[in-house]
């Protein structure tokens, strides 16, 4: 979704919830991430 090095700052605006989920996620690895990922669609359903 966000290229790695890509700068938060251009997506502050008018991104959606996710998107600014993965912003903030980006520091920790990946598989951090599609595991957390998973577990909020999983909660969702």
């Amino acid at each position: 979704i966000i290229a790695s090095g890509a700068d938060p700052r251009e997506y502050a605006e008018g991104e959606t919830d996710r998107t600014r989920f993965v912003s903030l996620m980006k520091p920790y690895d990946e598989h951090s991430l599609k595991r957390a990922l998973a577990q909020c669609k999983e909660s969702q359903a």
